[in-house]
């Protein structure tokens, strides 16, 4: 009777193996194993499979579920290794691939106030203007993580993966409040207050956001009129109410995630894989970008 040998492994039940593609597998090593009459696991647990190149697979390789061809007698079996030097559960995630691409990325647009105080006849007159720069698409680099693990929820850090600051997704734009004032105004054509709250989708307040101009006859707000009355005493204020989210640039951001089942293990765990991109670190804004 022959001795079991792995010189003989082809005629024990595997029937083929090869690399499988590095677009889904490039940080862990992934083989498919093609049998007859018993899985691959369990052949490797007789005696260590072997990889394309000769050399044997890790002690500690995951086996994900095999898929069976019972139209074959013996049935042939299709499953996969990944050559992991320490055994995977899925209770600790498992990066599997990365690559670089590029995402679509939206710089907020920037809100500030500029001021003008004139001489109008023999009265004085004040405005403040918002000047806006407005948000600007564009796409930068980033870097694509896919990852194994078995829980279905995504955790906190995943939010600050790698070196991001936070995951980028405003949910508060810019808004600003607008209150001009005259204490002696007593009719509707000279009225004595007007308050104004304007929200500014798509902006971010600059850091030294704001004026005030006092001590005039009239006041304009963007060069409409508020409050008008003609002793000096008028005075408007501009100032904000929410700043809005921080300056992008020279940070890192976790720009998107997904969580969807993938697979299970041999032992039938199921597998989901999570996909993180982190962005590079957001440029300054230019004309091109990148150069």
């Amino acid at each position: 009777m022959p001795t079991y040998s792995r010189t003989l492994r082809l005629n024990d039940g595997i029937i083929s193996v090869e690399r499988v593609n590095l677009s889904q597998y490039s940080l862990v090593a992934a083989y498919q194993y093609v049998s007859e009459g018993a899985s691959p696991k369990v052949l490797n647990e007789k005696d260590q499979l072997q990889k394309p190149d000769g050399t044997l697979l890790n002690a500690n390789a995951t086996f994900l579920e095999a898929v069976v061809d019972n139209r074959t007698n013996p049935p042939t079996f299709r499953q996969i290794a990944l050559d992991t030097s320490s055994s995977f559960d899925g209770s600790v995630a498992l990066t599997i691939h990365q690559y670089d691409t590029f995402v679509p990325f939206t710089y907020p647009g920037v809100a500030n106030t500029s001021t003008i105080t004139e001489l109008s006849g023999t009265y004085q007159e004040g405005n403040i203007a918002l000047d806006l720069e407005g948000p600007v698409q564009t796409e930068v680099q980033a870097t694509v993580f896919e990852i194994l693990q078995s829980s279905s929820s995504l955790v906190s850090s995943d939010y600050s993966f790698g070196s991001a600051r936070a995951i980028w997704a405003p949910n508060q734009w810019a808004s600003v409040n607008v209150e001009a004032f005259n204490p002696e105004a007593t009719n509707v054509n000279r009225n004595n207050t007007h308050l104004e709250t304007l929200d500014l989708r798509g902006y971010r307040l600059a850091s030294n956001f704001g004026a005030t101009i006092a001590n005039v006859d009239l006041v304009r707000f963007n060069n409409n009129n508020c409050v008008k009355q003609f002793n000096d005493k008028s005075r408007i204020t501009v100032s904000a109410t929410d700043f809005g989210p921080e300056d992008p640039v020279g940070n890192q951001y976790v720009i998107d995630i997904s969580l969807q089942p993938f697979t299970s293990l041999d032992n039938g765990t199921l597998i989901y894989k999570k996909t993180i991109i982190v962005s590079d670190t957001i440029p300054a804004q230019s004309g091109l970008g990148y150069s």
